[in-house]
């Protein structure tokens, strides 16, 4: 079985190099983003990056992608999502 990310559409899709988060992917997003923490789950060959906001009133509260130009996206829409 291969790793899946999904594409927003409920339709999943095998997971590349790409895709897959590294430390430094981690670190910028983290530093780009400090209203929220992120981190990457790793459930058996399934990668999400999660973040999760800091302070009430910060919008959106929590995003979950293996995508991350979906999560800078989403994080960077003045309206979340």
């Amino acid at each position: 079985m291969q790793p899946t990310s999904g594409t927003g559409n409920g339709v999943t899709a095998p997971a590349t190099q790409d895709t897959a988060a590294t430390s430094s992917d981690l670190a910028s997003l983290q530093q780009e983003f400090p209203a929220f923490r992120i981190w990457q789950e790793v459930t058996g060959e399934r990668a999400r990056l999660v973040a999760v906001r800091r302070h009430a009133g910060t919008s959106p509260h929590t995003v979950v992608t293996a995508d991350i130009a979906e999560l800078r996206a989403v994080l960077t829409s003045p309206t979340g999502p």
